[in-house]
């Protein structure tokens, strides 16, 4: 799920196919079929929409025609939180699944020519999560051991091993308003918001009933909403230091979501493919 910065877009990627979504009348188009696991994320300018499934695919959002694409392989539930954007839109990050659910192999990508960036070879084979730093050249990397890593973009070189939790990472994401507040959830069920400064752990926040595998901040910063295989749709408040679920809607689960640009909408996707607009509060189905 991923809103255009520029144009009334809502993109969907996922076993309906890459679609379209006209977010003032609604009105849908399909691009063409889409792996049901696939992420997909506009560049910061609109100028390019970066799509990974089977491969990753770069299209030209003014003709909506394909730029380049590769066969890097495919996407598995358990490494769609490696897809990243670079804050200057010049690289992406993938993940594949290795055999066995055993973690992910990361590789970076220049864009828009999908050219590969060598010292990403070099990175650990049990990632499960990345995202790149919102105002420095820095990727965060979330392993299945619990590490969470700072790479420079550059040059590959790793700078820290910064933080530990106790069990697989799935998803991290920073604040859309305080760029170096990291929120990270996994096995454990919980999130962490840990401060990228000092290396410690904020919060955190309990009460999922699952393991958590997707994540995304409101454009506030103040809520943070939770999805996973087998876990309800979970509103937190993260703005507080304590635990504190603001809404749970138990009858969507194994979701993609993703707020809009102004937060005035939560857009998921559960498990059969059907997209709901729901009201980013109550989690109510908007018309």
């Amino acid at each position: 799920v991923t809103f255009s910065p520029k144009e009334p877009i809502l993109v969907t990627a996922g076993k309906n196919g890459l679609k379209l979504w006209n977010t003032q009348t609604w009105q849908e188009q399909t691009l063409g079929p889409c792996h049901k696991e696939a992420a997909a994320v506009f560049s910061p300018d609109g100028s390019s929409l970066i799509v990974y499934g089977a491969g990753v695919q770069v299209w030209n959002t003014q003709s909506w025609t394909l730029v380049s694409s590769n066969d890097f392989g495919e996407i598995n539930w358990w490494v769609t939180g490696t897809f990243s954007l670079s804050r200057d839109g010049a690289l992406i990050s993938c993940g594949r699944g290795l055999p066995y659910a055993t973690a992910g192999e990361l590789r970076l990508f220049r864009l828009p020519s999908l050219e590969p960036v060598p010292w990403s070879e070099r990175l650990p084979k049990d990632l499960g999560a990345a995202t790149f730093h919102p105002e420095r050249d820095l990727l965060v990397t979330g392993g299945w051991s619990g590490d969470i890593r700072l790479w420079d973009s550059n040059s590959g070189q790793e700078l820290r091993s910064i933080m530990k939790q106790s069990s697989r990472i799935y998803a991290m994401s920073f604040s859309p308003v305080e760029p170096n507040l990291l929120a990270a959830t996994g096995g454990d069920r919980s999130i962490h918001l840990w401060e990228m400064a000092s290396q410690k752990e904020r919060a955190r926040l309990h009460g999922a009933s699952e393991e958590l595998s997707k994540l995304a901040f409101s454009p506030d910063g103040q809520t943070i909403a939770t999805g996973g295989m087998d876990t309800p749709i979970t509103l937190w408040d993260a703005a507080q230091t304590k635990a504190e679920i603001i809404e749970v809607h138990t009858e969507s689960r194994n979701c993609v979501l993703g707020f809009s640009e102004k937060g005035r909408q939560l857009v998921t996707i559960d498990a059969t493919g059907r997209v709901m607009y729901r009201d980013p509060i109550s989690l109510a189905v908007l018309d």
